[in-house]
């Protein structure tokens, strides 16, 4: 039943949530600064997935899988179709920030230690709060920055 509900989160990730942010980017901007951004995004991310393959071999000696889930790698494709370059290099580092003050706190509330870090939930609420703060006229500049 588990693998059931993971594998319909993982549909709904990839039939909405990824269409859905690459429409809000494409929309905001021109055809050839979209293409442009989710290349250079895409590229970015390759290299990033090959230094984690090399530190997941070499340092922790683990496999791949064992280090980074298909839900953070859906989550990473999400926000390159999403965002423009800058503000995807600029998201990303601060939702990973996020991810690890939210994990640690969480680690102090709890009485056992849990050595996985839930990454794609935690960047989901930073990325809504950076949604939020768009939609609501605070920040109107998300694909500009």
């Amino acid at each position: 039943m588990q693998d059931l509900i993971e594998r319909t989160a993982w549909n709904f990730f990839l039939f909405f949530i990824i269409p859905s942010g690459s429409f809000l980017f494409y929309k905001s901007t021109q055809l050839e600064y979209y293409l442009y951004s989710v290349l250079a995004n895409s590229i970015t991310l390759v290299i990033v997935g090959i230094v984690i393959w090399m530190i997941a071999k070499i340092v922790m000696r683990k496999r791949v899988v064992e280090t980074i889930g298909p839900g953070d790698v859906l989550f990473f494709i999400f926000m390159a179709m999403s965002f423009p370059v800058i503000a995807f290099i600029v998201i990303t580092v601060f939702a990973l920030a996020f991810s690890l003050v939210l994990h640690y706190a969480f680690q102090r509330l709890k009485k056992e230690y849990d050595k996985t870090v839930p990454l794609a939930g935690f960047m989901s609420l930073f990325i809504l709060f950076i949604y939020s703060l768009h939609w609501s006229g605070m920040y109107p500049n998300l694909y500009f920055l």
